[in-house]
């Protein structure tokens, strides 16, 4: 009794099925940013947002504080006409860092890859 391996699938075909693993979370994200989006402008509670709206205006005035976050939101949420969608910048925020360290976390794994293969 032999056993025969399947031949290795053509690297095109792991790089599809690859990105159509992806297409579900994609989908759901863009859903769930299109809504928060949709939703900013009125006052969709999604946290205690008045500690920190008023932190970014009068965050001189706060002298027992841990952070300062409001010392650099102070200048976007003036610029904003002092509005709730400020949250658009906090969310585009977010989703550039996310993307950066997962780019690199998966630039890490393929190096660690490619070094495992090679030995």
């Amino acid at each position: 009794m032999t056993t025969e391996s399947a031949p290795p699938r053509p690297e095109s075909s792991r790089t599809w099925d690859s990105w159509r693993l992806s297409i579900a979370p994609a989908v759901l994200l863009l859903g769930q940013a299109g809504l928060f989006i949709w939703m900013s402008p009125r006052g969709f509670e999604l946290t205690d947002e008045s500690f920190y709206l008023l932190n970014d205006l009068y965050w001189r005035d706060l002298t027992a504080t841990v952070s300062f976050f409001g010392a650099y939101f102070e200048l976007p949420f003036r610029l904003l006409g002092q509005s709730i969608s400020i949250r658009i910048v906090a969310l585009l925020g977010l989703a550039v860092a996310s993307a950066f360290f997962a780019r690199q976390g998966l630039r890490f794994s393929r190096r660690r890859e490619a070094g495992d293969s090679v030995r």
